[in-house]
Order: structure tokens, then sequence, then C-alpha cells
């Protein structure tokens, strides 16, 4: 298969190759997409699937992060890559750069409110062809960075405590500045992004994890309980991100880290779990920043074992069933 998509990319006419996998729902809702852009180009554009699972080196080739991605390729060059469900819409659009005019259409295309993204989309934080990649992370995040230490990526981290900085510092142990600060101080944060301006002049990703725990059951939450959770855990997030936009290329990244509490019940959380919904922040973002083709995600992991899940959430030896 890598022969074969060598072989026809190195050719004038466009090849289209979709990497999915049997296991990934959304690669099974973009198959019947994938199947009519072939009968819709026929020889105009030659489309091939490849199946991760079956060809990982392939796929790690080509710095495939997450499936389905669609990729163009022209004289054995990559022109265009396509992250998610796309619509046929958008991948003819994306075709019709390279061939020879739009083919024949029964019906006239929906006109989009948006635009395509014709940024490198290999302007990420991880590393496709060994270039520097530089990466805000906060301190729950170093299993993040600790992944990718063994690509390129040079990261940031953040966070109040100095001694647990500089351990993760010394834990990580290269590709790495740690800068002391609070998020929910405004003052601190643009002392952070000064210096990342200054050392490295952008960013590449931001994954925001501003997080503190603290119960209260509804009927005696007070007002002192309230802001200091919510000034961690929604204004310094938020801010954190606002403030690193200017540092953001066109087409970079931000991941936000929500929790799974967001939609669960769990006693005493009223609060807590109100500030963990950052679904919200990546739905508004997505639209606010598509004009920069930046992407916004959001993920909801359950407990973590990091030194906060006993020291804020559990009493240790609940702590230590939680890992389990």
């Amino acid at each position: 298969m890598n022969n074969a998509i060598d072989k026809r990319s190195r050719k004038e006419t466009p090849v289209l190759v979709d990497f999915w996998a049997e296991w990934c729902r959304p690669c099974r809702a973009l198959a019947p997409v994938v199947e009519a852009i072939a009968e819709q180009y026929n020889d105009r554009a030659r489309v091939f699937k490849l199946n991760v699972d079956d060809s990982p080196t392939i796929a790690q080739r080509y710095g495939i992060q997450g499936i389905p991605t669609l990729i163009l390729f022209q004289n054995g060059v990559e022109k265009q890559r396509i992250g998610g469900v796309a619509s046929q819409e958008r991948i003819s659009r994306t075709i019709d750069r390279y061939t020879r005019g739009p083919p024949p259409r029964s019906q006239k295309r929906r006109k989009r409110g948006w635009r395509i993204c014709e940024h490198d989309r290999r302007n990420r934080w991880v590393s496709l062809n060994g270039k520097l990649r530089s990466l805000l992370v906060s301190m729950a995040a170093l299993a993040l960075r600790q992944r990718s230490s063994g690509r390129s990526a040079y990261v940031f981290i953040t966070g109040r405590r100095e001694p647990e900085l500089a351990r993760a510092v010394k834990e990580i142990g290269r590709n790495v500045t740690g800068v002391q600060g609070d998020v929910a101080n405004l003052g601190d944060l643009d002392r952070l992004f000064a210096q990342i301006k200054r050392e490295k002049g952008k960013l590449d990703s931001v994954f925001g994890n501003a997080g503190v725990v603290k119960y209260a059951p509804f009927g005696s939450i007070t007002e002192e309980h309230y802001d200091s959770i919510f000034s961690i855990n929604v204004k310094g997030l938020l801010f954190t991100v606002q403030k690193a936009l200017p540092l953001l290329p066109d087409g970079a990244s931000i991941i936000l880290n929500a929790s799974i509490v967001a939609s669960k019940g769990f006693s005493r959380n009223s609060v807590y779990n109100a500030t963990k919904a950052a679904r919200s922040f990546v739905r508004i973002w997505t639209t606010d920043l598509k004009e920069r083709c930046i992407r916004v995600n959001t993920v909801s992991p359950g407990s973590i074992d990091t030194p906060g899940l006993s020291t804020y959430c559990l009493p240790q030896k609940s702590a230590n069933n939680k890992r389990n």
C-alpha cells in the first residue's frame, strides 16, 4: 500500500488517501462520503483507503495523530489534509483546487458561510518533520509532555507551586521551561506569555488544564467557595487561552481538559462540576476562531493518577481505590 500511494501520488492526478480504522465510529460515518467522492471524480482523482491498524508505519510516516484523516497528494507532495468527518462539498472543493476545474454536478453547490482553510496542516505542536513545536501546558498535563518527549516539541509548563514545578521540569528533563504563576492572576499570565514570546516567538498549541477542587453541599455554599473555584477553573482557563491567541499562528491547536464530572451528579460538587463544563467554551471558540482555522477540542477524562487526586479530592485510601 505504501508503494501504491507513493507511485500514484507522484502523478499529476490528485490522490486522496483516507486514513481510517474499523473501530472508529467517525470513520464509519465518513465512509459513504469517501465512496461518493470516488464515484464523483472517477478518473479525475484517485481515492485510497488505508487502515491505520494494518499499516501503522505508514500512518506514523505521514504524522497521523487522529482519525479519520484525509490527505490529498499531487506530484508526490502533500497538498491538503482534512481531519474529522467532512462533508462531500468540502472535500470536493479541496480536490477541485488541484484538478482542471470542478466535475459536472447535477445540483448547484450550497454556499458555505466560512472559508476552507488553506494553511499548511503540518503546523501542529506535534513534530511531523523534525521541526520545533512549542506547547504550553499546565502542571497536570505532565504525562502529555512525557508522551511527546521523543519528538521535538518544546514545552512551557506553568503552575502555582514552585517546588512541584521544579520537580516537573526535572522529571521532563529537556526541551522544557517552567514558569511559576497563578492563572487566576492576569498579571502572572502577562508575564508568562511575555517570556514565551521573548524565548520562542510563538506557540503551536495550548493545553488548558486549570483546576482546583473544593467540596460544599448545596445549602452551605459560600461566596468565597464559589469565587475561589471559578477564578481558577473558569476565569483562569479563559484568560490563559485568550492571552495566548496573539502567539498562536493560523492552524494552531487549543485543547481544553474538561472532566466527566460535567455530566455526573456527584454530591457536594455543585460548583466544581459547573466549572468543568469546558465544552461550552469549545463550541463558541471554534466558531469565533474559524477564520484563523484554529482547532479547539476538549478531552473529558475520568480520575487521573496525579498528586491532586489525593491532595484535593479524596482521602488516601479512597484515592488508591480510585486509581485501581
